[in-house]
């Protein structure tokens, strides 16, 4: 008996010690995978602006008459550079049936809930299934779709909804430089 009762206590302890361990290389594993999912900069929120031009709308309203409106538009030259706003797949490049308003556009997946969108692109730099850093050159502003001048059409879309959060970096009006900060982040991944 006093075998047994000092030989529980030992297996017990390297029970405990395993389980430790095997919690810690689980953790490492979670937090391995979230990394692998959630967009490049989603916990610092450091997207940046696409292209340099001025605000002409934002989520909601064009800025001259108020009518409805789905994302940010930055009127721009045609061919004026348009920038990765984060690190991403692309997903779609050029143009598609269901899509058609759009123009030319590419999409961007940053993990697997987050998107940008960047639409009535005169040109593209990359192709489907590439992936592209932040501020890398993925097309150039155009004035393809259902477009009334040459600009970017820019949208942020958490679960394909589109994000108005973004709105306070774009005021009405403002002229926007490419690389410039977007002083919002993605919202918590729920975990």
């Amino acid at each position: 008996m006093t075998s047994t009762t000092s030989t529980r206590p030992t297996t017990a302890r390297h029970l405990r010690r395993g389980l430790g361990r095997l919690a810690a290389v689980a953790a490492a594993l979670v937090v391995a995978t979230t990394a692998s999912l959630v967009p490049a900069h989603a916990e610092t929120g450091a997207m940046v602006v696409p292209t340099t031009g001025r605000v002409t709308g934002v989520v909601g309203k064009y800025c001259s008459s108020g009518a409805a409106h789905g994302g940010i538009d930055i009127a721009a030259a045609t061919g004026t550079p348009v920038r990765a706003a984060d690190s991403g797949v692309v997903s779609i490049a050029g143009t598609r049936a269901d899509s058609a308003s759009y123009g030319i556009f590419v999409r961007l997946h940053h993990g697997t809930r987050y998107r940008t969108i960047y639409a009535h692109l005169s040109k593209l730099a990359v192709t489907p299934g590439q992936t592209v850093k932040e501020g890398q050159v993925i097309g150039y502003v155009g004035n393809t779709g259902n477009s009334y001048g040459s600009h970017l059409h820019f949208e942020v879309r958490l679960d394909n909804v589109r994000q108005s959060g973004i709105n306070a970096s774009f005021p009405c009006g403002k002229t926007v430089t490419a690389g410039t900060p977007i002083a919002w982040s993605f919202p918590s991944l729920a975990r």
